[in-house]
């Protein structure tokens, strides 16, 4: 039995591989920086009893780039999967794999948080610094939604709008305290989204959300010389692929193809070897 993960810090897709039979579902986002082992197992084993009986394990992540993060990964999945041979690999190289296989490009991730290199066909060569969700992150869901509610704090945007996006709470600063006393901020900002989007046409919301996207094309995606051939995975690029397109051709770049999970190219690259 072959186990197949790719993991954001929002949620994680699961592909199982068992003979002929494929098993996939959905587990929570298990990044290193913010979990325990105690958190994995107590959210795995509910959706999947099977563990001891994979034999290969193949696990991409969020914060899963360095030795010790990929160490510290490597043991708390040892506790549900015993008998597997266990490899640890970012998401970005994940979403390099499932758009390119073996070829080479530009890859990026826009979800819950977002990422970019560019991939040999082989390897990642190159990668833009990541600043992570404080000052960085720039054209995912928590950046948009940041700049969003930003917007609604200062009084920026419709009264309406205001109380759709942050409900019918009037105490601005007990909401900022919300905000700031969660376990996992990035996460917590992203999930704003599925409020934004409907709204996404609205003029102040549109000049935030064309201003994420366009820090991402300038402060990763333009940087790369060797391509202009860019691959993009994760759900904020599904939802706003036009938005996306239309930036994209500012920058002289050619927006190739657009996945909102890589799940299924890392099968085929898995199985095809």
């Amino acid at each position: 039995m072959i186990a197949i993960a790719e993991s954001g810090s929002s949620k994680t897709d699961w592909m199982i591989i068992k003979d002929d039979q494929e098993i996939a579902f959905q587990s929570k986002g298990y990044n290193p920086q913010f979990i325990d082992s105690d958190f994995i197992q107590n959210d795995l084993q509910a959706l999947f009893s099977e563990g001891s009986e994979v034999q290969h394990l193949f696990f991409y992540g969020a914060g899963c780039t360095s030795s010790s993060s990929q160490e510290k990964m490597k043991s708390m999945l040892a506790e549900i999967f015993p008998s597997a041979e266990i490899e640890i690999e970012s998401d970005l190289l994940a979403a390099c794999r499932a758009m390119l296989g073996h070829s080479a490009g530009i890859v990026g991730i826009l979800g819950t948080g977002s990422n970019c290199c560019y991939y040999n066909g082989k390897s990642i060569i190159q990668k833009t610094t990541n600043l992570g969700f404080l000052m960085g992150d720039e054209g995912s869901g928590n950046n948009i939604a940041k700049r969003v509610l930003r917007r609604c704090l200062y009084n920026d945007i419709s009264e309406d709008i205001q109380i759709d996006i942050l409900g019918d709470s009037t105490n601005r600063n007990e909401f900022v305290t919300k905000i700031y006393n969660q376990d996992r901020i990035n996460t917590y900002l992203a999930t704003f989204m599925k409020k934004i989007y409907p709204h996404r046409n609205n003029t102040e919301i549109a000049t935030e959300i064309k201003a994420s996207f366009s820090e991402f094309f300038k402060h990763h995606v333009a940087k790369y010389i060797e391509s202009n051939q860019l691959y993009l995975v994760g759900s904020i690029s599904a939802l706003f692929e036009d938005q996306i397109r239309a930036i994209s051709v500012d920058y002289s770049i050619t927006l190739v193809s657009v996945s909102k999970s890589p799940i299924n190219g890392l099968k085929e690259y898995h199985l095809q070897g």
